[in-house]
């Protein structure tokens, strides 16, 4: 997940590293099957009218471990 502004055209995957590329809005983020949950939380907070980039927010790993999350 990438925070851009577009200047012209639409993103196209290399089909190398990348085999899809599109923008997405927070909600069309959101209901991914494929973004794990740090990516959405990640998403949620740049995206936010109010970032808060350095709260801390505790997590759930897929196989039950809690870890805390901070950006900056």
């Amino acid at each position: 997940i990438f925070l851009m502004l577009p200047i012209s055209g639409e993103p196209k995957p290399d089909q190398r590293e990348v085999d899809q590329a599109s923008y997405f809005n927070l909600q069309e983020i959101l209901q991914l099957p494929q973004i794990p949950d740090i990516n959405k939380e990640v998403a949620t907070r740049a995206l936010s009218p109010s970032p808060r980039l350095l709260d801390p927010h505790i997590l759930n790993h897929a196989n039950g471990t809690e870890y805390t999350l901070f950006l900056g």
